[in-house]
């Protein structure tokens, strides 16, 4: 019998490398919005969290985390520990992920003793860029694999426009990374989620006015959305409700009882 080496080892067969899928790796979250929504703090509400942050966003929260990251090669220290050292973390929180880009970004012009990444001809800093946050990206894929951990990655978000060929051009809510980064991000992770306020559409102007003026309000309430409705960027393949409410005293775990909730029931 000949024997087959597919990248599981020396099997006999490939059959016996089948595994059952019915109990998944902890998810891979990118999860964005604006300034003040709330991202850090509902992520620091999930399940035995660690956060790896790039900027002084956590203020009062109570929360395990690294020393503040300052460079690039801080950041792969803290990864390299995350997989090597025995710990009880279940969810890796990196804060922001478009802060560790623009730390690559410094550590690129670094080796190539450029100041800017604009100082690169054609673009190339920004490419090689790229190629080295496609790396940690697979380094977070160790880290999840090896120690069953959920990575949640938060970027802030900015409006650019889409220039659609069917539908023409509109504005849409995105993650804060280079363009070319982006597509690889979402493609990465298994949830994509953008969150903001909800806001309340009301008409300024009474009878006595001769000008109406639409305007709108917050109306208290945060949600997740992870149904792309061309708006804004979103993926969804845990089986997830369109959008989550996430309260003051949920959070991210909001997220984690949707998850679970969807996973049981295709097991019935």
């Amino acid at each position: 019998m000949n024997s087959v080496d597919g990248g599981f080892g020396k099997l006999s067969k490939l059959i016996s490398a089948i595994e059952n899928s019915g109990s998944p790796l902890p998810p891979r979250a990118f999860l964005y919005g604006g300034p003040g929504v709330g991202k850090t703090t509902a992520a620091a509400l999930s399940y035995s969290p660690v956060v790896a942050s790039t900027e002084d966003g956590l203020g009062l929260l109570e929360v395990n985390a690294f020393p503040l990251i300052e460079n690039f090669s801080q950041f792969k220290q803290a990864i390299k520990e995350l997989i090597e050292e025995d710990h009880e973390y279940r969810t890796l929180v990196v804060d922001s992920i478009d802060g560790i880009e623009a730390q690559i970004g410094e550590a690129v012009c670094a080796k190539h003793g450029k100041e800017f990444m604009s100082d690169f001809p054609y673009y190339r800093g920004n490419i090689e860029a790229v190629g080295w946050l496609e790396h940690i990206l697979h380094d977070l894929d160790d880290l999840r694999r090896k120690k069953k951990m959920q990575i949640i990655l938060i970027s802030h978000a900015v409006r650019n426009t889409v220039e659609d060929p069917t539908v023409g051009a509109f504005d849409r809510m995105e993650p804060n990374l280079y363009k070319k980064a982006v597509p690889m991000v979402v493609s990465w992770a298994d949830i994509v989620g953008f969150m903001d306020h909800e806001r309340v559409i009301t008409n300024k102007g009474g009878k006595e006015s001769s000008k109406t003026v639409r305007t709108s309000r917050m109306s208290g309430s945060r949600f997740i959305h992870f149904d792309d409705s061309g708006a804004f960027i979103a993926k969804n393949r845990r089986g997830l409700p369109p959008q989550i409410e996430i309260s003051a005293n949920e959070g991210w775990s909001a997220v984690e009882k949707a998850m679970k909730a969807a996973q049981e029931g295709n097991k019935e």
